[in-house]
């Protein structure tokens, strides 16, 4: 898995306008898998502590990991490019994740019988907000750091 600090261009993934000062962030690109679910969820848990807002560690690890596994298994086998951003002007933490396909998540109902599609209803429930590219190809959540327990 490579990995690199990095500031971002103009725009985010999704074609979204970066705010001014630029956030800072780390992104990484990886075959689709398995394995690089509890990576990344390791990844974003030291990153979180590197930015000193560990409070927000347990909620973004889960988030990044379900949009990861989201990509793992409606990606198509295309590689992963996972972004983890934080806006400290705005106080917020944002996880991009590309698969290269265009089949766009849906949140489920949930359903006890069903063993899997529950990782977009925990999304929604644990983000501010999140969005899709166009294309589907590009997702991004958002977290507040207020929002996160202290």
């Amino acid at each position: 898995m490579a990995t690199t600090a990095t500031d971002p261009q103009q725009t985010g993934r999704c074609g979204t306008p970066m705010p001014r000062p630029l956030p800072e962030g780390l992104t990484a690109s990886f075959p689709p898998e398995p394995v690089r679910v509890g990576q990344i969820r390791r990844l974003a848990t030291e990153q979180l502590a590197f930015w000193n807002i560990e409070r927000c560690a347990g909620v973004v690890a889960l988030v990044a990991s379900e949009m990861v596994t989201n990509a793992l298994h409606h990606g198509g086998g295309h590689d992963i490019v996972f972004a983890l951003w934080y806006f400290r002007e705005s106080g917020e933490v944002r996880i991009d994740v590309a698969d290269g396909s265009s089949e766009r998540p849906v949140v489920l109902s949930p359903d006890g019988e069903r063993e899997s599609g529950r990782g977009m209803v925990l999304v929604d429930a644990l983000t501010d907000r999140w969005s899709i590219s166009p294309d589907g190809t590009n997702m991004q959540a958002t977290v507040a750091v207020e929002s996160c327990a202290a």
